[in-house]
């Protein structure tokens, strides 16, 4: 269990020290939020509200193994990243606790509950965008989205899930902070060109998915987004993320009509 000092007591009293599940927790309460892990609410008196999240395999893995792992140091390194990052000035929330739960008997056998500070009335980048907020908003969401991201490539950071609901928004545009570190790593920095162009295009694509962005190269947006990221070599960098595009658009673009098929057979 990791929890720092000004937290201790409210989390004793929530019963987070004690052997319950998260909707079990006093002051707990569901949310809006999406995403993998049911992310929840965790209202302590007093207290900046906390998002607590059950962390969870992606993709194929996470059909076979939901939210259970082979040891701590997922969970470890993505304590540590954060707490890396928020040192050097990324806009990312604070960690007010993190659990680990082991399975008896299998004591390599793990769940893992994280909790960060929730940045009140906020939005993620697809909620934002679907208000339609008016050019000089947008541009300067984009410029800023792109600095950030340009900052984590320049320090080393490979974000493997940066979509756009990964991205909060919140003070009308004016603040904005990157979420879901599991699994991102830092290495040598600058990350290498495949990493930059990989993360670049997968941020692309949440937007393109859900149709959030004008159509073609030419929005003003990804131009305002480019030229932060890289100004010096905004076109090169485009050029590069729009042939991976391409490349994979008919292979996404399958998951894309799976994916909707699986959520409309749910629903009925």
């Amino acid at each position: 269990m990791y929890a720092p000092e000004p937290w201790l007591a409210g989390l004793r009293a929530a019963g987070v020290f004690e052997a319950r599940e998260p909707e079990d927790f006093e002051g707990s309460v569901e949310s809006s939020y999406e995403g993998r892990g049911s992310p929840r609410l965790l209202l302590l008196p007093g207290a900046v509200p906390l998002v607590v999240k059950t962390l969870r395999h992606g993709g194929l893995l996470g059909r076979i193994l939901g939210p259970w792992y082979f040891g701590a140091r997922r969970l470890r390194n993505t304590l540590a990243l954060i707490e890396e990052l928020r040192h050097e000035g990324v806009p990312t929330p604070a960690v007010a606790f993190a659990r680990v739960r082991r399975v008896r008997g299998l004591s390599f056998l793990c769940r893992f509950e994280l909790a960060t500070e929730q940045i009140v009335a906020s939005k993620h980048l697809l909620q934002f965008l679907r208000e339609q907020p008016p050019w000089n908003v947008r541009r300067r969401v984009a410029e800023h989205l792109g600095r950030v991201v340009g900052n984590l490539h320049r320090l080393g950071v490979d974000h493997r899930d940066l979509n756009a609901r990964n991205v909060l928004i919140s003070d009308q545009g004016a603040t904005l902070h990157i979420i879901d570190w599991e699994g991102s790593v830092r290495g040598a920095a600058p990350v290498s060109e495949q990493i930059a162009v990989s993360n670049l295009e997968r941020l692309h694509r949440s937007l393109e998915k859900n149709q959030a962005l004008p159509t073609g190269t030419r929005g003003r947006e990804v131009w305002a987004f480019m030229r932060a990221y890289d100004q010096a070599a905004a076109r090169d960098w485009w050029t590069k993320v729009d042939e991976k595009r391409r490349r994979t658009r008919g292979f996404h673009r399958w998951g894309w009509v799976l994916a909707g098929r699986r959520r409309r057979e749910a629903r009925n």
